[in-house]
């Protein structure tokens, strides 16, 4: 009896085993809602800028914006996405919560670190981020590194006192149409799209969000699916491109009948 209890929980976990190893992919996965593999990519490394509102307005979706975060951060990982990122946080201030950070090092998220108050002081904390990024010496002409600007907002600017909209839109411009620095524009109670197209950023990669738990997940959803595709060629992207912003406007869309 020994002998075939012995030989049953064998044969028993040989065959789990198999059934592990057979669900365990080569390659990162692809997102839940695309069933193709993903595109190759021509960058190796995507160096991501998040500008992130914390004004007072955004208090009652602390918890969504907190979740949504760390969700994106876990999906970079799980697909295995070789990416920096830089967190800059702002009201009436700027807050620089992560520095370039490889994605593999950054710690969760938490209300000790989002703290929403004051005002919106967009135009500064774009200035001072961009400002700061382009020091940086490896990013200067380097076609393998992928610079990806991410702005996500719940209002108009209302107190920015060191940069104005036109010397923005001209950082923007240069960068996006000299560097090919990829710029996405996520606004709630705002026409996003004129918005940011004022500031510089091509229309196509700006999208008004529902400003909901819901809404405020999906932004993040978005930027990760919004990573990949800069990350890409057109041609490899085909009709898939622009892809990103469909959770998101299906949100909006769902929420608004």
């Amino acid at each position: 009896m020994n002998f075939c209890k012995s030989l049953f929980l064998s044969v028993s976990f040989m065959l789990l085993g198999s059934a592990a190893l057979a669900t365990v992919p080569d390659n990162p996965p692809a997102p839940a809602d695309d069933k193709k593999s993903l595109p190759e990519f021509t960058a190796s490394q995507a160096e991501v800028l998040m500008v992130l509102d914390k004004s007072g307005s955004m208090y009652s979706l602390t918890e969504d914006t907190i979740g949504g975060f760390n969700s994106m951060i876990q999906k970079y990982r799980d697909l295995k996405l070789p990416v920096k990122v830089t967190t800059v946080l702002f009201n009436n201030r700027t807050q620089v919560l992560h520095n370039r950070e490889p994605i593999e090092n950054i710690k969760e998220l938490t209300k000790k670190d989002y703290v929403a108050e004051g005002t919106t002081a967009l135009l500064d904390a774009m200035g001072e981020s961009l400002t700061n990024i382009d020091k940086i010496p490896e990013l200067k002409n380097n076609k393998d590194i992928q610079v990806i600007v991410v702005i996500i907002t719940d209002g108009m600017e209302n107190a920015s006192k060191e940069y104005k909209k036109d010397s923005i839109k001209k950082m923007v411009s240069d960068h996006q149409e000299k560097d090919g620095w990829k710029f996405v524009f996520l606004g709630a109670n705002i026409d996003a799209v004129a918005e940011a197209g004022a500031l510089g950023i091509d229309t196509k990669n700006a999208v008004k969000y529902r400003n909901s738990s819901s809404g405020v997940r999906s932004n993040y959803e978005a930027v990760v699916d919004f990573t990949m595709e800069a990350m890409a060629s057109d041609e490899a992207l085909g009709s898939a491109a622009g892809s990103w912003k469909k959770k998101v406007e299906k949100d909006d869309d769902d929420n608004s009948k």
